[in-house]
């Protein structure tokens, strides 16, 4: 099962199992991972399971999403590997 961890300066580092094909990322309590950050929107981002795969899309946030430094499109799924950074707000999301 894959796994995330998110880290930030205030917190120490959280882990989420990924148990659903689709997890909504925001900073809302509706999503399936909250971060709770000014800078991220309430309906952040989706990660979704294809095959073997884990693809991160951006759900139009008003300050975006980072793949490795570069910005990911809206609407745009981008596929992350072992040892790629997602920066969402003050926050960074890796995988594994």
């Amino acid at each position: 099962m894959k796994k995330i961890c998110i880290m930030n300066k205030k917190n120490k580092p959280r882990i989420f199992e990924l148990n659903r094909r689709i997890t909504y990322v925001g900073r809302s309590a509706i999503n399936d991972v909250q971060i709770k950050d000014r800078y991220v929107s309430r309906e952040h981002l989706l990660l979704r399971k294809f095959e073997d795969k884990l693809l991160v899309m951006d759900l139009r946030s008003k300050n975006g999403t980072f793949h490795n430094g570069n910005q990911i499109r809206s609407g745009t799924e981008v596929e992350i590997k072992e040892g790629d950074a997602i920066v969402v707000g003050a926050s960074v999301i890796c995988l594994g």
